[in-house]
């Protein structure tokens, strides 16, 4: 398959023969507070890889948890270092009202 279309995007997670375990185990990963959080964003991270190597038949697996949880831990640090200029700058007009008093 060349590209992914619409319907079938949507239907991805269906795709694989043991879907339903998967995602029975990312809702259990959904109580475990920051560890699962963690491994759940590692897995979407490999959802995200696969899609850009256009592979679209499968979904990852959960043979390394790990690695799992240290993608998912990567990828939140990066997003709060993207994070820190917007939030600098959010304050900004705020110190100007308060400078110019």
């Amino acid at each position: 398959m060349d590209t992914l279309r619409i319907k079938q995007s949507l239907f991805y997670l269906f795709r694989c023969e043991n879907w339903f375990s998967k995602i029975l185990i990312l809702f259990a990963l959904l109580f475990l507070p920051v560890i699962g959080w963690l491994a759940i964003t590692g897995f979407f991270v490999k959802i995200t890889k696969k899609w850009i190597n256009q592979d679209y038949n499968s979904l990852p697996e959960f043979s390394d948890f790990g690695e799992l949880i240290l993608l998912g831990l990567i990828t939140i640090i990066v997003f709060l270092l993207f994070a820190i200029p917007q939030t600098i700058l959010s304050f900004i007009p705020c110190f100007g009202g308060i400078l110019s008093m």
